[in-house]
């Protein structure tokens, strides 16, 4: 399952989180991820998370007592796929580095590039935002794990630009999309 037309994202499993207006995280919220790696149990489901090791239902080296509450604790930031296994959402660990800054104009780096239905105006100068911007995109056009031969991921980056070409090189250059070694598609890297 992919985006929906009007934004809305279905298949991953997100806890609830406070956010701002603009759609932005709390500035203070990155105090629970500071907490949650307060504990050895929190620490040992972050890096069993970040290995691809780690479901919602179970982590290796805790016991399911533990897994649950050290999970809980990461719930924010991570998401499950279609199968359970967790990963971390890196846009929203992205997000949280610039929470309680003030962009330029008041305005994030993804309402600076992009029009209000989304599409793209143009890219960042800067390496960090314009990771933001490309992984915010990526990350809104495909699923994890999701495999998509080229004439499909074409489709899917013309919602957001007239030149699919450049957008896809800068996502295979930034690590975000990698091509399959046969070359028959691509997938989305997390």
């Amino acid at each position: 399952m992919g985006p929906t037309d009007d934004g809305q994202e279905h298949g991953r499993q997100h806890a609830g989180r406070e956010e701002q207006p603009s759609g932005r995280p709390a500035p203070e919220e990155w105090r629970g991820l500071v907490s949650a790696l307060l504990g050895d149990a929190s620490r040992i489901a972050l890096a069993e998370v970040a290995l691809g090791r780690a479901t919602v239902e179970s982590v290796p080296g805790l016991t399911a007592r533990k897994a649950r509450g050290a999970l809980k604790k990461l719930e924010p930031y991570t998401y499950a796929d279609a199968d359970g296994t967790l990963h971390l959402d890196d846009a929203k660990l992205s997000s949280l580095l610039t929470a309680g800054q003030t962009p330029a104009g008041g305005r994030t780096v993804v309402e600076r590039f992009t029009t209000p239905d989304g599409r793209l105006r143009d890219y960042p100068a800067r390496p960090g935002e314009r990771r933001e911007l490309l992984a915010h995109l990526a990350h809104r056009l495909f699923e994890p794990g999701e495999e998509l031969a080229e004439p499909a991921v074409n489709e899917r980056l013309r919602r957001v630009t007239d030149e699919h070409a450049t957008l896809r090189r800068y996502l295979v250059d930034l690590g975000l999309l990698s091509r399959l070694k046969d070359g028959t598609a691509y997938r989305l890297d997390v």
